[in-house]
């Protein structure tokens, strides 16, 4: 004779434990931020910031940054990670850092208003998703700017206000183009 009762009390038991230790071997992970702010990132000149990502859990785990769902790559061309992907065991901690250096190929790819914002997605490998926000602004320089534009400044660009409102380009601001005057070259060559 079966007792149903007691039955689906063991059952129950059974499936409580297996549903513990399942839980118990997904990764678990802690990250120290989730935030980096890169302020007065200049051209040719890397800014680096760290985060530290530490295994919780029981097991190891392999972590690895993915591209968001209609991206190629994981980040922007001026941002670049390291590790992109590796493995951490229980109890430790590894630092991941996140370089912004701007050159001629990432230079073509940053906005008017020379802002820097990126969702990175740190995934770990049968486990959650993390998500990582990268933003900063780009200080103002010559580089890139029409020659027509900085003979039309009253000032050298890098005295310029660094800080534009964020409802005006930095066109206008920093350009006078009903200016009758114009320099023969640039503040910055003299």
């Amino acid at each position: 004779v079966v007792d149903v009762q007691k039955k689906q009390l063991v059952l129950d038991e059974i499936l409580k434990d297996l549903d513990r230790i399942a839980n118990d071997s997904l990764p678990q992970a802690a990250l120290n931020r989730t935030e980096l702010m890169f302020d007065g990132v200049k051209y040719l000149e890397a800014q680096e910031q760290p985060i530290t990502l530490q295994n919780t859990g029981t097991d190891l785990f392999e972590f690895e940054f993915i591209p968001k769902l209609e991206d190629r790559s994981i980040c922007a061309p001026w941002l670049h990670i390291e590790p992109q992907k590796g493995i951490v065991d229980p109890g430790n901690v590894m630092i991941i850092n996140f370089t912004v250096y701007i050159d001629n190929k990432a230079m073509k790819t940053i906005g008017q208003d020379r802002k820097l914002d990126e969702i990175l997605v740190l995934h770990l490998v049968n486990g959650k998703d993390y998500f990582i926000s990268v933003s900063g602004y780009l200080v103002q320089t010559s580089f890139g700017r029409k020659i027509t534009d900085l003979v039309r400044m009253a000032d050298p660009i890098r005295r310029q206000n660094l800080l534009v409102d964020i409802e005006q380009s930095p066109d206008e601001v920093l350009v006078d183009k009903d200016s009758p005057v114009a320099l023969n070259i640039p503040k910055e060559l003299w």
